[in-house]
């Protein structure tokens, strides 16, 4: 009496979708930066995700321009006097050299000793303190130059940080 055949089984019946169920949803649009997405597309517990997907891909057909196209160099010339305050641009460093040449400094050179490990009566340059005397020298002149390099590759951006500044200090003035 416990065993039930395969024909009393209950089964649910699958709902068949129609094109009537389509249009009875509500659409819920929203217009965010020249972009619009409907909602009413997606469930109540969709993931955010492919909803800012949406938002991405549905700019207005019939508007050419993206909030985020950068105008052309010659467009910025012709309206200097209206983007003034607008650069699109930084001016690169007039020295000709590469970043590798300004960035990295030359190695100091070797001091022209062999480096010897087994020796039976080591000089006083091989005891430990003589070693960590020698090691602290010459890092803190490898750290001098990498500093120097440092300042002389900034030194070729000011131009560049100038400009830097003034637009911060222009539109950052009144923010607390």
């Amino acid at each position: 009496m416990g065993m039930k055949h395969a024909t009393d089984i209950k089964r649910k019946k699958r709902r068949v979708t129609s094109d009537d169920d389509d249009n009875l949803k509500e659409s819920f649009v929203i217009k965010v930066f020249e972009r619009s997405v409907d909602f009413g597309q997606f469930g109540e517990g969709a993931p955010l995700y492919p909803m800012a997907r949406a938002w991405i891909r549905n700019l207005n057909q019939g508007d050419a321009s993206s909030w985020n196209d950068v105008p052309g160099l010659e467009d910025d010339q012709e309206n200097a006097d209206h983007l003034a305050d607008c650069h699109y641009a930084l001016p690169k460093p007039v020295d000709g050299l590469t970043d590798n040449d300004v960035r990295i400094p030359t190695p100091l050179p070797s001091d022209g000793q062999p480096f010897l490990i087994n020796v039976e009566n080591p000089p006083k340059e091989m005891s430990p303190e003589g070693l960590l005397e020698q090691h602290i020298t010459r890092w803190r002149e490898i750290r001098r130059k990498w500093k120097a390099a440092c300042r002389d590759n900034e030194e070729r951006y000011v131009a560049s940080y100038v400009i830097l500044k003034e637009t911060y200090d222009k539109f950052c003035k009144d923010i607390p």
